[in-house]
């Protein structure tokens, strides 16, 4: 059987692959087939890994703090220092522009300028939730009722393509889709975690199924993405509703197959992405400032700014955003070992 370390690993793996995507994703501009990929994968990837792990708290009051802690007030504060960061930037009104979007972040609406993290903010909120359908005591009750929001959420993002949303207020409208892959991840927990029990006991059947597997789903997703086109769970575009679905849902596992794989093997080293894995909020909180400010006003000094888009140059905008984060991160891992050194 695998090892409660593996299986930890094999999701901080399988983030550190959406925290790469998401960041691709916001540099991509010179193929938007590979973009729509990305799209269709990164936050329902994010999304289905946080509903594996739910199940009911012993200390419900402690178990809200934590995640209050770890997903809400982070999100709060770096939302408002972006905002007044906007304001210094744009010389804006802050009583009539500034704090009142900041009120809107407070319940659920995170799409700011810069800090594309406004499905943290939702995440918050569903967890929050569940925690309510964990009060359902009978497991098969409470298995019904997952699938009743699920199934809902699928007809709410089937119905999305008739429905005219107000532009300021998309964060709350993702909530729903938000909830809906929580509780995919919540229901196929068992399906999930299978790759890692099949590849850390070494059972060789299973693991040839599901690298064949592998293969089938992400080329799938490929195929699918590249007839649904453009996509976006913020912007509430899925195109054709049934490929999104079954193309993010495939592809997500196809993503899980592979960071199982890669956990199993000790030759591969993985700790970049087990690195990344485990401080997504942090790049995802940061890495947009670098793209669009950093990147953009280099080359507008070098008086290059036509060039952004070309495919080489998004290339080294990509590795220099990640290492930049990843050099910053480090940086604090440094910090916190000086300043919290233990005792002798």
């Amino acid at each position: 059987m695998p090892k409660k370390n593996d299986r930890l690993q094999y999701v901080d793996i399988a983030k550190g692959f959406a925290i790469l995507m998401v960041v691709a994703g916001h540099i991509l501009a010179s193929n938007d087939y590979l973009k729509y990929f990305l799209y269709t994968i990164h936050v329902p990837l994010f999304l289905m890994l946080s509903g594996v792990f739910e199940k009911k708290r012993d200390n419900v009051p402690s178990y809200l703090w934590k995640v209050f802690r770890r997903l809400y007030l982070p999100c709060i504060l770096i939302i408002t220092a972006d905002y007044f960061f906007y304001t210094l930037i744009y010389k804006t009104d802050i009583l009539r522009h500034t704090i009142p979007r900041i009120l809107n972040c407070l319940v659920g609406h995170a799409f700011t300028f810069d800090t594309p993290i406004w499905f943290l903010i939702d995440l918050f909120f569903v967890k929050v939730f569940f925690q309510l359908v964990q009060l359902i005591r009978h497991k098969t009750a409470q298995k019904i009722v997952v699938g009743i929001l699920s199934a809902g959420g699928v007809v709410y993002m089937y119905a999305c393509r008739f429905i005219k949303f107000d532009n300021n207020y998309y964060g709350i409208y993702a909530l729903i889709v938000v909830l809906t892959y929580y509780c995919f991840g919540y229901l196929l927990k068992d399906l999930i975690r299978l790759p890692s029990e099949a590849f850390a006991t070494g059972d060789k059947k299973k693991i040839r199924i599901l690298i064949i597997l592998m293969a089938v789903f992400l080329t799938y997703t490929a195929v699918v993405t590249r007839f649904n086109g453009n996509v976006g769970v913020l912007g509430i575009n899925f195109g054709n509703v049934i490929l999104f679905l079954t193309g993010s849902l495939l592809g997500s596992y196809g993503f899980i197959i592979l960071s199982a794989f890669l956990s199993s093997r000790s030759k591969i080293t993985v700790k970049p992405l087990v690195y990344l894995g485990r401080h997504t909020l942090f790049i995802m909180a940061t890495h947009y400032y670098l793209v669009e400010h950093l990147s953009k006003y280099i080359l507008g000094r070098l008086g290059k700014e036509e060039i952004y888009h070309y495919p080489i140059v998004e290339i080294v905008i990509f590795i220099l955003t990640m290492g930049t984060c990843t050099l910053c991160l480090l940086m604090i891992d440094l910090l916190k070992k000086k300043i919290f050194k233990p005792a002798p």
